[in-house]
């Protein structure tokens, strides 16, 4: 595309360039996807493991109340990690269509307010 005013005032083709908002970008949002999924293929099997463990810690406990008090704590956790690891993917879906949906402006504006925020806490 050749601007007609540049052509006419120097007699040289230029080309205009276009600049676009770098956080439209899909390239975030697809590394952030591939680095979710990734760490969900690694969850399943320890999601797994970890159940098995919390059910070996029950046969293990064989009635003792101290024993049986862990194995209840294991599985309460192990089950609110899955519940994290396997909501993760819904997590981050959502936060990438908030963050798409602003502007550049306000999306600047909600980082420096964390920053204020933050440095306000004395961290």
């Amino acid at each position: 595309m050749y601007t007609f005013g540049t052509f006419i005032l120097l007699g040289v083709p230029t080309v205009a360039l276009a600049l676009s908002d770098p956080l439209a970008s899909s390239a975030l949002q697809d590394a952030f996807r591939v680095f979710v999924q990734n760490i969900i293929f690694v969850a399943y099997p320890a999601i797994a493991v970890a159940f098995m463990w919390s059910g070996f810690l029950f046969v293990q406990a064989q009635g003792n109340e101290e024993q049986l008090q862990r194995a209840r704590k294991t599985l309460l956790w192990v089950s609110i990690g899955a519940l994290v690891i396997l909501g993760l993917w819904s997590i981050i879906r959502i936060a990438g269509e908030t963050i798409a949906t602003l502007s550049s402006v306000a999306l600047l504006v909600v980082m420096v307010l964390i920053v204020v925020y933050m440095v306000s806490r004395g961290r």
